[in-house]
């Protein structure tokens, strides 16, 4: 069982409405880092209305916002040597090339083996004004487990806020391929399915998710195994 640090509730005032559940959350406690307190509210310790929501969720007046806070676990990711290849670096980035089957970052049944520690033991400058206290220091953008690929991680907190900035934007493009196999009719075609989220599995991807359609246009098919470039 997890050890209670701390018991909140409070409710959302005017000035307030609006913030992100997260955000909120990261104010009424002064010691608790916006990264834990998304990971103990997608955890299902923190409830608005006796209901739990993603962190995101903009929090409306009136709400009665209560949770528990666990203790840390753990309270220091430590380094440790772990195999991936190093893409390219200078003094504020490192381009890592992801294997499949690594996990990006620790999260609760994968405190230890993942990116992150593997970047604290290559490079001791990694975010290092954050002592290790953040469970994705330098991280940017991720790749699922079982994707390999390139990945973009931060050296300083300048660079951080700066690739952070250029995510949310949309200045970086992303490409995908994967490789698909079957009979095709047609050579060439469009994927227009609502994906996101599966509501039955949240580890999973689906076309059953409530997301609005997402119009996918995807390159040459062949009638047998062919890469699909997204």
């Amino acid at each position: 069982m997890e050890e209670i640090k701390s018991w909140f509730s409070f409710k959302v005032k005017k000035d307030d409405a609006k913030l992100r559940l997260e955000h909120i959350v990261t104010e009424k406690n002064i010691d608790l880092s916006r990264s834990y307190a998304s990971l103990i509210i997608k955890s299902g310790n923190i409830f608005v209305n006796g209901k739990n929501k993603k962190p995101g969720y903009r929090v409306k007046t009136g709400d009665c916002i209560s949770g528990i806070i666990p203790y840390k676990e753990p309270l220091y990711f430590l380094p440790e040597k772990i195999d991936f290849d190093i893409l390219f670096e200078d003094s504020d980035i490192l381009v890592i090339n992801k294997p499949a089957g690594l996990v990006v970052h620790p999260a609760p049944g994968n405190w230890t083996g993942t990116l992150v520690n593997g970047l604290l033991y290559i490079s001791t400058d990694i975010c290092k004004d954050k002592d290790y206290k953040d469970i994705r220091p330098g991280i940017v953008h991720r790749l699922d487990k079982d994707t390999s690929g390139v990945l973009v991680t931060a050296k300083n907190e300048s660079a951080l806020s700066n690739l952070l900035l250029q995510f949310k934007q949309r200045i970086v493009k992303k490409k995908y391929l994967a490789y698909v196999y079957g009979n095709f009719q047609d050579n060439r075609g469009i994927i227009d399915f609502p994906l996101g989220r599966d509501p039955k599995n949240r580890k999973k991807m689906s076309i059953y998710s409530k997301k609005k359609k997402l119009l996918i246009p995807y390159g040459l098919l062949k009638n047998s195994t062919e890469e699909l470039l997204f």
